[in-house]
């Protein structure tokens, strides 16, 4: 039976939770127009300093469902946040009008820009910030 309290909980990781998936996708656009920089020099600047805030707010993130686990863990097993976040799940509509491509690339080179093209660096920038996402994971873990 759900208590007032547990609502409260609900609801304020849901308002945390909709604030934090805004800032999630301005931090998205931000790598984009960084990625898009011609100095290579200043691209690197800003890369750096946008990888340490997304870990950050990722951070931030994993803390405060942590806390919230901790007060009531039985709402993490079905969250109303989700329920909120429903028609706006931007993952999900991604992938839902995703166009298909082929799933081997052939590995030709194509202008910076080009839609579906990756780039070695931001693979390798891909690679380093999901290692110290899930470095940062396993610390708060062990909290």
């Amino acid at each position: 039976m759900a208590t007032s309290d547990d609502s409260s909980i609900a609801q304020n990781f849901a308002s945390f939770f909709n604030g934090w998936l805004v800032r999630l996708e301005r931090f998205h656009e931000r790598l984009v127009q960084a990625l898009n920089e011609d100095d290579i020099q200043q691209q690197q600047q800003q890369l750096e300093s946008l990888i340490q805030q997304v870990l950050s707010h990722y951070e931030q993130y994993l803390v405060e469902k942590s806390t919230a686990a901790r007060e009531q863990v039985l709402l993490f097993y079905s969250p109303p946040w989700e329920k909120v976040a429903g028609e706006g799940r931007r993952l999900s509509a991604k992938l839902g009008t995703a166009k298909l491509r082929p799933i081997f690339p052939d590995f030709r080179i194509v202008p910076k820009g080009t839609e579906g093209a990756v780039s070695l660096e931001g693979k390798i920038v891909g690679l380093l910030a999901s290692v110290l996402l899930a470095s940062i994971g396993c610390l708060l873990v062990e909290i």
